[in-house]
């Protein structure tokens, strides 16, 4: 949802979208220089994004939008060098253009957030179908699942982990095994074991059922290391159809080897960035 880079205080857990600038006559972004002057924790998207780069599912869509910029927009004989090969004005605008789409694919992924969000906390419906259709699907899951004590963007974290994250939905209590059977998954939790849920909402486009790139895996352990899901918690994927409106949820049970590899990687964040929020 736009720019991943984003640091909490680690005493409110609040985000710090900007900070004074160095003559205070301004705000500014705040950058790995203010973290390091004001103690800011990184969130796990943001150390994900620095260590591995963007995620596949990114990529993926970029790749997309480069086809579909050059599929509506095919060159023409100008657009040819002599060797044969595209010019570099022709490649920039579809750059350019693909640029936009994927940014209306980011907005559009916003919004549906936003709807969820809206729907979950205060009751807001929105208006469009698309949007009712989606957070009555959602809104059916929860109630199957008896969820309570839910927030939307709940920041969880600290000092002592060096960094935070802020789910799109955390559910404090749960039937589990409604959830596992709701996913279509198989059921392990007894049929009354109510424990937290954590929500990570992904807006797609696909033509199969979407899948876990490795990128969200990681975020997974991030907030599993936060969480310590495993006992009583469940992590779940929700994937949103942009144009359809389908949802699907998948169950991740098992995290360990997730939390693994993002403490792995956070250590890497460390490394490069010469800071460590734990040390404060």
């Amino acid at each position: 949802m736009g720019d991943s880079t984003r640091w909490y205080d680690p005493n409110t857990l609040e985000v710090v979208e900007q900070t004074p600038s160095a003559d205070g006559k301004k705000l500014v972004k705040a950058d790995i220089r203010h973290a390091r002057k004001l103690n800011l924790l990184p969130s796990v998207t943001t150390i994900e994004k620095h260590i591995y780069g963007l995620g596949q599912g990114v990529v993926d869509y970029k790749m997309k939008a480069m086809a579909q910029a050059v599929a509506t927009n095919p060159p023409n004989a100008e657009d040819f060098n002599d060797d044969g090969t595209l010019t570099k004005e022709y490649l920039k605008r579809m750059f350019d253009i693909a640029d936009i789409l994927t940014a209306e694919a980011r907005d559009k992924g916003t919004v549906i957030h936003g709807w969820i969000a809206r729907f979950l906390e205060r009751s807001i419906a929105p208006t469009e179908p698309i949007g009712i259709d989606i957070v009555n699907r959602v809104s059916e899951m929860m109630i199957a699942i008896d969820a309570k004590d839910v927030s939307c963007e709940k920041a969880l974290g600290g000092r002592e982990f060096g960094w935070c994250g802020t789910p799109d939905r955390y559910v404090g209590s749960a039937n589990l095994a409604k959830m596992q059977a709701y996913c279509g998954a198989g059921v392990t939790f007894g049929p009354d074991v109510m424990g937290e849920i954590i929500f990570d909402t992904k807006t797609q486009e696909w033509k199969k059922k979407p899948t876990a790139y490795d990128s969200m895996k990681r975020q997974f352990g991030g907030y599993g290391i936060l969480t310590d899901i495993g006992e009583d918690s469940l992590y779940v994927q929700e994937y949103i159809h942009r144009v359809t409106g389908e949802v699907v949820w998948k169950c991740y049970e098992d995290v360990a080897e997730w939390k693994t590899h993002f403490a792995s990687g956070f250590e890497q964040w460390v490394t490069i960035k010469k800071y460590d929020p734990r040390e404060k």
